[in-house]
């Protein structure tokens, strides 16, 4: 039977296997979140799956016009990049707060996107989906296997 000091020490090992200030841990979870919220964005649902309302006509008509052939959240292509999806990332052990955006213009674009306003209905995307769910714990389940090998 272990002591409790080799116990504690076991135990200790599995919070450092989870220490999102371990370098490089907090990016890479934040970068499989935004490629689950990619992925609904490329199927044009909420995080629920549910779709987007569609364009209005008219907006459909002009976007044709001027940008032909882009999808639904893009438009110049600032909002749906993996950087932006990625957004600012904060670690601390315990805790990973992601933030959508690196600069003003893809926040504001993103804000009215995923909240709507007078002239289009929310969008909503920027939130943990199913696929984000299981990317982010594949991560985790490698990150798991290095620190206590199989």
């Amino acid at each position: 039977m272990a002591s409790i000091p080799t116990l504690i020490g076991e135990l200790q090992r599995f919070c450092d296997a989870f220490d999102f200030t371990t370098p490089g841990l907090a990016d890479e979870i934040a970068e499989a979140a935004a490629a689950g919220i990619a992925v609904n964005m490329d199927a044009e649902q909420d995080p629920d799956g549910n779709a987007w309302p569609a364009l209005s006509p008219a907006y459909e008509a002009w976007k044709s016009a001027h940008f032909p052939g882009q999808e639904m959240a893009v438009l110049r292509g600032a909002m749906k990049t993996a950087q932006q999806l990625k957004g600012e990332v904060v670690a601390t052990p315990g805790e990973i707060k992601q933030t959508y955006g690196v600069d003003p213009q893809a926040r504001q674009e993103a804000t009215q996107f995923q909240e709507g306003d007078a002239n289009q209905p929310p969008r909503p995307f920027y939130a943990f989906s199913n696929v984000a769910v299981m990317l982010v714990d594949q991560v985790l389940d490698r990150r798991f296997d290095v620190v206590v090998p199989p």
